[in-house]
């Protein structure tokens, strides 16, 4: 892990930022994301932020990225593996998923396996009503969420590894095998 996130970091007080989803804006916000990091990286010069070279709008995000001078501060990766990707949430200290949907697929899961901090939009109803308790995620939809959400996680290393441990908690709790395989019988007892 300390290698690769030495491959990116300035030194040990840069902060890594992580985005896996695919750059695709109408459903996943990373134009919201990348303004946002434009704005956060004046302030935390240091930072980088590792996104997925993927998907249709994956060169409208790098000419985003040209248009506001941060280029130096973005690395663009190709998709990985899963055991990559892993590597990938552990030598990071944020992760960004996506802030439109209002939902989640794989990326934030395993994100907050890895005890990382994740921002992504989420409509608290659907979550609240799927998993009896919101998550210990920063809810950020617009691109002042996100940035206010960034400044606060890089402000304060002690709540970025509190919300981390309280990450891997709340996934153990609502996601492990045991949980998700009651939850499948009782809808197939339901069924029958």
């Amino acid at each position: 892990m300390e290698d690769l996130r030495s491959n990116y970091i300035i030194n040990n007080d840069s902060l890594l930022l992580f985005s896996p989803s695919r750059q695709h804006w109408s459903e996943k916000g990373n134009d919201k994301m990348i303004k946002a990091f434009a704005r956060f990286v004046k302030i935390f010069p240091d930072s980088k932020l590792l996104a997925v070279d993927w998907s249709n709008d994956a060169q409208k995000s790098k000419d985003l990225v040209n248009s506001l001078h941060i280029s130096d501060k973005v690395e663009w990766i190709k998709p990985v593996a899963k055991k990559q990707l892993i590597q990938f949430y552990n030598a990071a200290d944020i992760i960004l998923d996506q802030f439109i949907l209002g939902s989640w697929g794989t990326a934030t899961p395993e994100a907050l396996s890895c005890q990382k901090p994740v921002l992504m939009f989420y409509k608290e109803e659907y979550i609240k009503r799927a998993f009896g308790e919101n998550p210990p995620i920063l809810n950020s939809f617009t691109e002042e969420d996100i940035f206010s959400n960034l400044v606060k996680l890089a402000k304060d290393p002690d709540f970025r590894l509190s919300l981390g441990r309280k990450s891997r908690e709340w996934i153990i709790k609502t996601h492990s095998p045991d949980i998700v395989a009651k939850k499948h019988l009782d809808i197939i007892n339901q069924c029958l």
